[in-house]
């Protein structure tokens, strides 16, 4: 069930990822976020993996308003601070 709990959210990511690259033309998430979202699964869980990405999109979605939206951020950051605050949950 571990590894179930890695690979579903990836897989599910990976496959938003893909469409939306087809439907924007350009890369939106690279290959490393997906691997670290399987690793964090296998790690924490399901339930504690999927809480992990909201939060991690929550912080994204923040810092990136906040931000100038031309330049490129990395999503690698946003989930490494929200697997901190799962592993305290």
């Amino acid at each position: 069930s571990e590894l179930a709990a890695g690979i579903i959210p990836a897989i599910l990511l990976l496959a938003l990822v893909l469409v939306c690259d087809f439907i924007g033309r350009r890369s939106t998430m690279g290959g490393g976020d997906i691997k670290m979202i399987a690793m964090l699964g296998l790690n924490f869980g399901l339930y504690r993996n999927l809480i992990i990405i909201l939060l991690a999109g929550i912080m994204f979605a923040a810092v990136y308003l906040l931000n100038d939206r031309k330049e490129k951020m990395p999503f690698g950051p946003m989930l490494s601070v929200a697997s901190w605050i799962a592993a305290f949950m």
